[in-house]
């Protein structure tokens, strides 16, 4: 079944824009709007409005993205079925991630993958935990990584457990009493920068009450933006230890007094209706053991 008129039609709402849909899939903008003219008249409905603000859907649209996306879906599912019966798995497999996990967990992850089936790609979209909890939930992507506790509905293989610590640039080092039992007020005095913002669970967890006392300088949700800012700006910043390790020989880093710690799970929703390939990906994260995760509990986060 040909479903590019469908998977154009998907890309263009999440970028909401044709042109962009057009560049990543490697099509023209007027060959992408003109394969969704074709599926709205095959159908004989209205599913977008162009706006100057780009692309939305229309009510008829919303309703019917569920079975969109689900052909869509089902289609891959058919041909990674049929490449992995041909004794060679290829496809796609549409991962939910965030930038640390991204620059610190999945290269490796991804690569041990690759050797085992190199026909296989990966898209990693990244954002959020919450924005990976409403991708699983919505089926916008095939698996993701979220934090425990996370949302019932959703199925979970823990795979990280670490901590999260301080950092500053080597140039610049906080007058801290003990660098290896930092508290919370002594942060309180230091200028910081800060992936995703306070808005961001981690530090809503960790200040809690004290979070509109931080002195916040800088925000951004690149990582190496913000490896970069924290070597070149004096403050301090807070990362997940895994993160954290990857750049030792340009952080220094410093524990907190009170521990904060947090487990990190591949998510999904339906083992048995997963693709193929994310079937065998779930199956490969299995057998990697984290014995520090074995008594995580999947449970929702109080909002």
């Amino acid at each position: 079944m040909d479903t590019l008129k469908y998977e154009i039609l998907l890309n263009s709402i999440e970028t909401g824009s044709i042109s962009a849909a057009a560049e990543k899939m490697g099509y023209s903008q007027p060959g992408a709007s003109h394969m969704i003219n074709s599926l709205e008249n095959e159908l004989g409905l209205k599913l977008i409005s162009r706006t100057k603000n780009g692309v939305k859907l229309t009510p008829t649209g919303k309703a019917l993205l569920p079975y969109i996306k689900n052909v869509v879906s089902e289609n891959n599912s058919l041909l990674q079925a049929a490449s992995e019966m041909s004794g060679l798995l290829k496809g796609s497999l549409l991962i939910g991630s965030m930038d640390t996990i991204s620059t610190a967990f999945l290269p490796e992850i991804l690569g041990e993958f690759k050797k085992l089936y190199p026909n296989v790609e990966f898209d990693l979209k990244n954002g959020s935990y919450i924005d990976n909890e409403y991708w699983l939930l919505h089926k916008d992507v095939d698996c993701g990584f979220v934090m425990l506790p996370t949302a019932e509905e959703l199925i979970t293989l823990p795979v990280v457990h670490d901590r999260f610590v301080i950092v500053s640039g080597k140039n610049y080092r906080p007058d801290f009493a003990n660098p290896n039992a930092v508290t919370k007020d002594e942060l309180l005095k230091e200028s910081i920068i800060l992936i995703d913002g306070i808005d961001a669970y981690e530090i809503s967890r960790i200040f809690s009450t004290e979070i509109s006392k931080l002195k916040v300088s800088i925000t951004t949700k690149n990582t190496l933006a913000f490896i970069k800012m924290i070597q070149n700006i004096p403050g301090i910043g807070i990362l997940p230890s895994t993160l954290a390790e990857e750049f030792t020989s340009l952080l220094n880093i410093y524990e907190f007094k009170e521990k904060f710690d947090r487990t990190l799970a591949l998510a999904y929703t339906n083992k048995k209706e997963a693709s193929p390939i994310t079937k065998k990906f779930i199956e490969f994260l299995e057998k990697r053991s984290c014995t520090e995760c074995s008594q995580s509990k999947n449970v929702s986060r109080e909002t």
